[in-house]
């Protein structure tokens, strides 16, 4: 296991600071001497600490904080969206599995 890969991959896949990474350091370096069991769980405790993380960011970001391309792409689509109005296979289908129980 390439643990500098490791990381840089979590971060890029969720979003989340180089520094949140090098925190989970130890954890991985921990998991590449183990038997494939406990690997496992430790990979999955490290995957889960890098979701939470990244929900975290999401939740105290605020538009101020993105960068502008993102921006720019957000209020390219909210315009687009604006004015949408489902069509009525959409709204009927909708309806169809309100009714399903689901």
């Amino acid at each position: 296991m390439d643990i500098e890969r490791t990381i840089a991959d979590l971060c890029r896949r969720y979003g989340v600071p180089p520094d949140f990474g090098e925190r989970m350091r130890p954890l991985l370096e921990t998991a590449r001497g183990k038997k494939p069991r406990v690997r496992l769980r430790l990979l999955r405790m490290v995957k889960q600490s890098f979701e939470e993380e990244a929900r975290r960011i999401r939740a105290t970001m605020s538009p101020r904080d993105m960068p502008p391309e993102d921006w720019n792409v957000i209020r390219a689509v909210a315009t687009v969206l604006h004015g949408w109005s489902p069509p009525v296979w959409l709204r009927v289908w909708v309806q169809t599995q309100r009714g399903s129980g689901e």
